[in-house]
C-alpha cells in the first residue's frame, strides 16, 4: 500500500510536533530544576534526488544531568516516490575544526538508529554550515545553511 502526500501535507505532518511537542522523540529527561534550552535552525538543503529537503535542526544546549541532544525534521520535496517527511534524532559532540581558514566548532550529529552521521560547521552565532563526512565544506552554488530562527527552555 503506498500513500502519496502532497506538499501541503507534508509540511504539516514535518511541523506537527512543534504544536503538540516533541513527546518521545527527545531522547532525554531533564533534571528537576534545571532549564534545559533548545536552538532551532532551519533552511533548505541540497538534494541529490529530490528537488530540496527543508530541514530544521534542533539542539539541546546540555546542563548539568542531561546530554548533548538533537532532533531534525526533514521534508523531502519532489522525491520519485512523492515527499517524505522524516524525523530523526540522537547525541551530539562538538569538534573544533576549519572552515574557509578559520577555527570554528563543528556539530557532530549521531543518530540512534543507524550508523549515520552529520556535521555542520558554527560560521557565525547564527549560521550553521553542512559539511561532507570528512567534515570538509562542500563546493556548491546550492545553499547548504541552516539558520538560527530561534530558541526554546523546557
Amino acid at each position: 500500500m503506498k500513500i502519496k502526500i502532497d506538499l501541503k501535507n507534508t509540511i504539516f505532518i514535518l511541523f506537527l510536533p512543534l504544536f503538540f511537542g516533541c513527546g518521545s522523540s527527545q531522547p532525554d529527561f531533564p533534571v528537576p530544576g534545571n532549564t534545559v534550552t533548545w536552538l532551532i535552525y532551519e533552511g533548505t538543503l541540497p538534494c541529490s534526488d529530490c528537488s530540496e529537503i527543508k530541514t530544521q535542526l534542533e539542539l539541546k544546549i546540555p546542563s548539568e544531568g542531561s546530554t548533548a541532544s538533537f532532533i531534525i525534521k526533514q521534508a523531502y520535496i519532489g522525491t520519485k516516490e512523492g515527499d517524505q517527511a522524516i524525523i530523526e534524532h540522537g547525541k551530539y559532540n562538538t569538534l573544533k575544526g576549519k572552515y574557509r581558514d578559520k577555527d570554528v566548532m563543528i556539530y557532530d550529529l549521531q543518530f540512534n538508529k543507524e550508523n549515520k552521521r552529520n556535521y555542520f560547521a558554527r560560521i557565525t552565532e547564527d549560521t550553521l554550515v553542512m559539511l561532507d563526512q570528512s567534515r570538509k565544506e562542500i563546493v556548491t552554488d546550492l545553499n547548504n545553511k541552516l539558520v538560527l530562527t530561534g530558541k526554546k527552555e523546557e
